[in-house]
């Protein structure tokens, strides 16, 4: 059985053009050739047969629905210091030994893991209970493009961010003496939605979009030698709290890592350790602006902070197909060597036309034999992440 428009338009494949009849509110079901048996009666079908059905044309506006965007993947950590980088989804490696970078007072400066055994990317920094700067605080580490490498994840020990002076430090709170992932099944970043045929995401009116999400965004800000700074947002995105911000919310969606050493209110502070806000420090909550306090300090200092925003009324990215894409492989020092796998540098490939291999001169051709049919697409797109896509030797 095959389906096919049953307007004929330029490209289109239709079934039939207007003035043969060619219905643009039908679809065209073609079955082939073959025989069968109809209660108990052998049928013979000769040539294809083409079966008007009638498309659903009718549509229903649904407004106030919620979609559950849940995703889990993570481990709770301790021992948090330095920086990540959520917004550019960069690479953070698995240790095989606990780096204990608050207790011993080294925070962002401590020394890289000396073994790394796997490597994954950070969707998300949340803390689940304790005081926010102290070494036993736990926070819940989201995580995703898990990739082991020489063990097992349970054998982790410690998650690094390599970034010069404020390297991300997080050790795995350990059940049994092992590191657990948690809610794995949730490890994804595609949701459902409650409705089956939904036409469009936009308004009735076809021109607008009525939707909010929240997500964790990064500022980095310099604050002034009166211990004074502030972090702001402009467009559809806000911050979704009340002028009179309580401590409780304050620990749930702030976090705030210092960047360069500085004493504040008597305390000093090295680069990568947490600083622990408090609502008494917010002097002005906006939907666009907070202005912070933290009180006496010895000197400008630079920070960086993890803050839950708001997005509203976000239009979907449109996909353009570009086509004839040519991409060159160098085998010889490709760090995969001559059986790869070979990173495209693409996303989103719907297919691989040809694959042809140099010639006598060395020189890259784009004519002769093709050696597709040796080759696996891996167009890089999973649940959880949007990566690029690989050309895969066959076995054999």
């Amino acid at each position: 059985v095959k389906v096919r428009e049953h307007l004929a338009t330029a490209d289109n494949n239709g079934y039939k053009s207007s003035a043969d009849g060619g219905d643009n509110t039908k679809m065209a079901v073609s079955v082939s050739t073959g025989i069968g048996y109809v209660n108990g009666f052998r049928k013979r079908i000769e040539a294809p047969t083409y079966i008007d059905v009638p498309k659903g044309n009718d549509s229903v506006v649904e407004e106030g629905f919620t979609v559950p965007t849940s995703y889990g993947n993570y481990v709770t950590v301790n021992e948090v210091a330095g920086t990540w980088d959520i917004e550019e989804g960069s690479i953070v490696k698995f240790g095989d030994t606990a780096s204990d970078a608050v207790t011993d007072n080294s925070h962002g400066s401590h020394a890289a893991p000396s073994t790394i055994i796997g490597q994954a990317r950070v969707r998300q920094l949340v803390r689940s209970n304790g005081t926010p700067g102290s070494a036993s605080t736990e926070y819940r580490l989201y995580l995703y493009d898990v990739r082991m490498t020489s063990s097992e994840f349970k054998n982790v020990k410690t998650i690094y961010y390599s970034n010069s002076t404020n390297s991300g430090f997080a050790d795995p709170v350990l059940v049994g003496g092992f590191a657990v992932l948690k809610e794995s099944k949730l490890n994804q970043m595609v949701f459902r939605n409650p409705f089956s045929g939904t036409k469009t995401l936009a308004t009735d009116t076809g021109s607008t979009y009525d939707n909010n999400f929240f997500y964790q965004k990064e500022f980095d800000e310099t604050f002034a030698s009166n211990g004074q700074g502030s972090i702001s947002l402009t467009g559809s995105t806000t911050f979704p709290y009340s002028s009179s911000i309580t401590d409780a919310t304050i620990n749930d969606v702030f976090v705030m890592i210092i960047k360069s050493s500085v004493t504040i209110n008597g305390t000093g502070y090295v680069p990568g350790q947490v600083f622990p806000l408090t609502s008494s420090m917010f002097t002005s909550v906006s939907s666009s602006s907070m202005s912070i306090d933290v009180g006496t300090v010895t000197g400008t200092f630079d920070a960086k902070m993890y803050v839950l925003v708001k997005q509203t009324d976000v239009a979907p990215v449109p996909k353009e197909i570009r086509k004839n894409r040519f991409v060159t492989i160098d085998t010889s020092t490709h760090p995969e060597g001559a059986l790869g796998p070979y990173n495209l540098g693409l996303t989103d490939i719907l297919r691989i036309d040809a694959v042809y291999i140099t010639d006598s001169s060395g020189s890259y051709v784009e004519t002769g034999t093709d050696y597709k049919d040796q080759f696996i697409l891996n167009d890089g797109q999973t649940d959880n992440f949007y990566g690029h896509g690989k050309l895969i030797k066959k076995l054999g």
